[in-house]
Parts: structure tokens; sequence; C-alpha cells
């Protein structure tokens, strides 16, 4: 079989044939169906989380984790990721798997109450999954880029997601060509707290950092108990634990704590964490966008009296009631420590400029061309005026119409303050 290629958001199903199967670091974020005698069977891809090729390797998944038997044996300690000195591709609560972005592998271990320890068996001869004592099994596991943006923090070593079909589990993720955990935490997305409320991203409570030696080679390791229904799992109580998204975490100073406009809509306040170098000149490293569309910033300054805000100057002022983002391709704004500022997409920007009654045609001003507009949509509609959300409406009734003509008139002819 040659090569095809298949892209996000695909649903593929294929045929199996000896031989074929999955590269590794495809991007599959799980699949189901399996042939490990070379007989032919098939193979369904779902969730495709990246653009894959499927050439000519085994896609043999005989311990039912989602992650293909040629996959986990390509892991460090040959195939035995977590050191038990069995192979990862024949135990049905240990799965490995390459981390994203090209980095070394992840296992991640599951223990359940009661269990025993789990039995090898020969994935390639197809002899049948001898089923576990208690509940230590783990099964669709992937890795992934991090999304949504965890706004304060990177992860530098992708995110881990599975299903332990557990009431209760002890979870182990070992990082391998990680050694050093200073300064990290274990953050997930998902329900918090758990399983009743908006997903967000939050540092998960109880977990364990240490550092244990595999194959000669230091690796870093993270615990932590789930149960189902309770902190970490996505899914509520249904019989088992679901955990969509996790990782190791680093606080970045750097990014934008907060973003706003001045009230006058001329420039965009933004705060960090650090002190910022004077960033004049730099402003083209910045973008924002307006109701969907780009303003170019003129000038990028540190503010007069707190050195970890800058502002951002706009060629256009922008008014009541837009919606403003902020994204920043990092160049060379940093700290005043020499930390460079990191890369951040579409970063909201609360609009701060208030709503000015009679200013009709929203631009900061009650004139003439209030009063004249007025007039026109009444004439051009009714005397009640037409709905509309225009910034300008007097008595909060989401109409223009004649209370705000004779507003503008009273405020232009002195009769208002």
């Amino acid at each position: 079989m040659g090569s095809n290629m298949y892209f996000t958001g695909n649903m593929v199903e294929i045929t199996a044939n000896k031989g074929l199967g999955l590269r590794a670091g495809s991007g599959v974020t799980y699949h189901t169906g399996k042939d490990c005698n070379n007989t032919g069977g098939n193979l369904r891809l779902e969730n495709i989380q990246g653009d894959m090729d499927i050439r000519n390797v085994d896609f043999c998944d005989a311990d039912g984790d989602g992650v293909s038997g040629a996959v986990e044996d390509a892991a460090p300690n040959s195939g035995d990721a977590n050191g038990d000195g069995l192979l990862d591709s024949q135990q049905q609560n240990v799965v490995s798997m390459p981390r994203p972005g090209g980095g070394s592998y992840v296992a991640v271990a599951v223990a359940g109450a009661g269990a025993s320890q789990p039995q090898a068996m020969d994935a390639r001869s197809g002899s049948s999954i001898q089923p576990l004592a208690g509940c230590a099994v783990v099964q669709d596991a992937y890795s992934a880029e991090e999304s949504p943006d965890d706004p304060l923090h990177v992860f530098p070593y992708g995110l881990v997601g599975f299903t332990a079909p557990c009431s209760s589990a002890d979870i182990k993720l070992i990082f391998h060509d990680v050694s050093d955990l200073t300064g990290l935490t274990y953050r997930r997305y998902g329900p918090y707290p758990s399983p009743a409320d908006t997903p967000q991203w939050y540092e998960l409570p109880g977990v364990s950092f240490a550092a244990e030696v595999i194959a000669g080679k230091t690796v870093a390791t993270v615990s932590f108990q789930l149960t189902d229904g309770g902190m970490g799992d996505d899914t509520g109580v249904d019989g088992k634990i679901i955990v969509r998204q996790g990782g190791l975490a680093r606080f970045d100073a750097t990014a934008p704590l907060a973003a706003a406009t001045s009230t006058a809509g001329d420039k965009i306040v933004v705060a960090f964490g650090l002190e910022i170098a004077d960033p004049a000149g730099k402003q083209e490293q910045f973008s924002v966008t307006v109701d969907g569309m780009f303003i170019a910033i003129t000038a990028a300054a540190r503010n007069a009296t707190d050195p970890r805000m800058i502002e951002l100057t706009l060629e256009f002022p922008i008014t009541f009631g837009q919606t403003v983002s902020l994204s920043y391709l990092a160049g060379d704004v940093q700290s005043t420590e020499g930390v460079i500022v990191s890369s951040f997409s579409e970063w909201p920007v609360a609009n701060e400029i208030p709503r000015m009654q009679g200013d009709v045609n929203n631009d900061r001003l009650v004139d003439l061309a209030d009063a004249i507009l007025c007039l026109q949509m009444m004439a051009d509609m009714d005397m009640d005026g037409i709905p509309s959300n225009i910034a300008g409406d007097v008595n909060n009734n989401g109409r223009i119409g004649a209370e705000e003509a004779i507003f503008v008139l009273q405020s232009i002819s002195g009769l208002r303050p």
C-alpha cells in the first residue's frame, strides 16, 4: 500500500491487510478495531486532530488502549516506558505515545482499587486479552497540542487525554527526556468544580511530582488519584473516568494579564506581570481587530506611571460597543530583565468607552449631525423610530426616535448642561 493523506476532521474506515497501520505521531486521537493476526479486518479512525498519513506499518492494538502496538514498541526502554519489565503494547493499564511537537514519549499508567498485576501477552500471535482483576485499564489515550489557550500558562510537553473505566484510579504520568519539574504544575481543562460547571483551566489538587530512573535515565513523574464524578473527571458519575486534556504547565509571566481601551477609544492599554522595557517603535508586532476588521497601530509606549503596562495608539478610535481583540507575534518586545514576551492571539480587550447619550452616529460628539440623522431615520421609517442598538439612545428603549432628536437639539442649543 502507498501513502494516503487525510486531514483534520475526517473520519476514515480502512480494510486492514498485513502490515497496514499508523505512522508514529500521526495525530490520530484514537481508533477502534484491530487486526493482530494479520488476517484483515476493519480499522476506523475517529476525531483526527491533525493532518496524517497512513503507511505500511503495523497497526495492531492488542491491548485496546487506542495506540498501536508499533507506536508503543518504539517507546524508550525498548517499549517499556514505565519501567515495569513488561512491554507497554501488551498491557491494558499502560499506554505510551509520542508527545506532540516531535518530543519524546509520555506514558500513562493506571492502577485501580483491587487490581492485580496485568498479564503479559504475545500480541503478534493474536492471543486473547486476559481480563484484569479490579480496575486497571486505560483506553482512548492520546496526546495533543494545547487547546483552547490557557491565558497565563504554557504547556511545554503538550497535553494528555485518556479514559479509565473505573470508579477510582491512581494515575501516573511518566515524561521521558524531562527531569526537572521546577516551576511546573499540573493543569486541566474541564468542568470546575467537576463535573458541574463551565469548562475552564484549573490546577488539579493533590498532585505529586517526583523523578525516578528508568533504563539508566532520570524521568519526571506526575501522580494523582481520580474518582468517577470527582474533580478531574469530565463526565460525571457514569462508571468511568474521562480526562480529556491535562498537562504540565508553566506560568508565563510575559502573557498579558488584561487589556482594555482608553475611555477615549484612541488607545489600548495592556497589563503584564513583569515590568516591560520601552516598546517604542515595535507597534507593528501587535495587531488589533475591531468588529473583525484590522485597525493599524501607530505607536507603542510604556505607561508613564506603571512600567508593567504598555499603551498602543490606534490609527482610528474605537467606539462604544465594538468588539476588540489584540494579537502579538513574538518579536523583541521584552521585560526589563530581558524575557521576551510570548505570542498571544485574539486576546479580548475590554471596551471601556462610555455610552454617550445623543451620539447617534457614534462619533463621540453630540451635534447637528446627530439631530439630522434622527430626523432622517424617523422620516424613512415611522414616527415611533426604528429598533436599534445605536449608542445615542437616551431613554434605553433600544430605538432612535423623537426623544433622541429633541435631546440633541436641546444639547446643542445650550438647554442641557
